[in-house]
């Protein structure tokens, strides 16, 4: 297997927040906020916030579909 090194993480730098198979932050919404509070004040990184990273059920085709590809480029990467 090839592995793709990537460059780490700076001050400033945008990061993903998803969900792919369980919405945990609609479950157990103050874990998330205390996660994205640290990630925030902490290591100084901007979330970016996935709109189906709460729901508890994925209510859309097009959501499904574009978690999908989401799922697909993250694996090109490995």
């Amino acid at each position: 297997m090839n592995f793709k090194k990537i460059n780490k993480l700076k001050k400033g730098d945008k990061i993903a927040i998803l969900s792919p198979s369980f919405a945990a932050p609609g479950k157990w919404p103050h874990v998330y906020e205390l996660c994205l509070s640290r990630l925030k004040n902490i290591f100084e990184l901007e979330p970016v916030e996935y709109p189906s990273t709460k729901k508890l059920v994925l209510q859309r085709k097009k959501d499904r579909m574009t978690l999908s590809l989401l799922l697909k480029i993250l694996r090109s990467m490995l």
